[in-house]
């Protein structure tokens, strides 16, 4: 259940750094001459994504702290 926790816990991570440059792509769109343009469509999927593994992974969570108390409950 260890390992659940911490493939949990570093897919949070990965999909809150994933939103925050995708949320920084389309900050920065069009902010200045010369500046690339960045693919707003990928961006936006890009946030779709990051949110939907935030969700996975906090129900990994779930399900490994509800494991984690079943087991508890069995050995009391």
């Amino acid at each position: 259940m260890i390992d659940a926790v911490r493939t949990a816990t570093f897919g949070l991570l990965a999909a809150s750094r994933q939103f925050d440059a995708s949320a920084g792509r389309i900050a920065r769109a069009g902010t200045g001459p010369g500046s690339d343009e960045p693919d707003l469509a990928t961006a936006a999927a890009d946030l779709v994504s990051a949110r939907l593994q935030v969700r996975l992974n906090a129900a990994i969570l779930g399900a490994a702290d509800d494991a984690t108390k079943r087991l508890l409950d069995i050995r009391a």
